[in-house]
């Protein structure tokens, strides 16, 4: 039998437990807490004593015996004295600022990030805003908003993917995904232009990065012929017209593996593209998609092997002289 499992609940003055079926409500001074718990486990009470028994000795059940007594206790602990962690901010300029109930954060985003906490849950700071508190009766709960929400720096990103790729990463890397802040939006490529746009403007507004392949075109998007390693090659136009329409850098990243096995990430300087009439748009498009290519050209020539690239890509060759 579970050692914790078969430990009983002593209930301190004031706390009550009521039984729905599996479901427990344990109320006391701070509020109450209710539960749904699986059916192989009987919760039973006598008196101020609450013991939990399981109806088989199956592995999974025993598993289930000690973790159902931990999870009652920890109810019966956060109705009457709560559960509190508190999380330290590092980093230069790194701060929180409590506004209401609220916190604005200032954790390497290009603007001040407000956290609203959600039902059951209270923020403080001190330390200058260099320490957070986050208190509650739900020990899940306080676990969670520490660990997922208020345990993360720097800028989400927004990947822009083809429906078939989002499908393949989000069936493998759904969850991990949305706890980095990473969000794939979906392209159909049967449009012209299958880029959300706007909704990708909307996310560098609240201090995201904007993640585009430069090199592939989807169905029948829009494109823009440039010289790659002295052959004629159509690229997307809309990495380039997004940060035209943005006034967001565009940057250029690869990733390679180095001799030891390690990936490291080469990032290009910022371009800005700036078009000042309507007439200018398309040279400034060009001329952004040519800098890509030349970027492109540069890693593929130094790092030939990291690049792979499955679908028809080259056009014809340039000729000496006629550019």
């Amino acid at each position: 039998m579970s050692r914790i499992g078969r430990m009983p609940v002593v209930l301190p003055k004031g706390v009550t437990i009521e039984q729905d079926g599996n479901r427990v409500t344990v109320q006391g001074p701070r509020g109450s807490l209710t539960r749904e718990f699986r059916p192989e486990m009987r919760i039973t009470q006598d008196g101020a004593r609450v013991t939990v028994e399981r109806d088989s000795d199956s592995r999974e059940v025993r598993a289930l015996h000690g973790l159902t007594r931990a999870l009652l206790a920890n109810m019966v602990t956060g109705v009457t004295q709560g559960f509190r962690k508190n999380l330290v901010i590092e980093g230069v300029g790194y701060r929180a600022e409590q506004q209401g109930k609220n916190l604005s954060l200032q954790v390497g985003f290009s603007h001040a990030v407000p956290v609203v906490p959600p039902e059951g849950i209270r923020f403080s700071t001190d330390n200058g805003g260099r320490t957070i508190t986050i208190e509650g009766n739900d020990k899940e709960l306080v676990g969670e908003i520490a660990a997922q929400r208020l345990g993360r720096k720097g800028m989400p990103v927004m990947l822009y993917m083809g429906a078939k790729h989002k499908e393949q990463v989000e069936r493998i890397h759904k969850d991990n995904l949305a706890r980095q802040g990473v969000r794939i939006v979906a392209t159909d490529e049967k449009e012209k232009s299958p880029f959300a746009l706007l909704e990708g403007i909307g996310f560098l507004r609240e201090g995201g990065i904007v993640s585009m392949t430069g090199d592939r075109l989807w169905g029948e998007q829009t494109s823009v012929t440039v010289n790659f390693l002295g052959h004629e090659t159509r690229l997307p136009d809309t990495p380039h017209l997004f940060a035209l329409m943005s006034g967001a850098p565009l940057m250029t990243f690869f990733v390679h593996q180095d001799e030891s096995g390690i990936h490291q990430i080469r990032l290009s300087p910022g371009r800005k593209v700036l078009a000042k009439t309507r007439a200018q748009r398309h040279q400034a498009v060009a001329a952004s998609a040519q800098a890509y290519a030349d970027d492109l050209a540069r890693f593929v020539v130094e790092h030939p092997f990291e690049w792979h690239h499955f679908e028809p890509f080259l056009g014809k060759k340039i000729e000496a002289g006629t550019e």
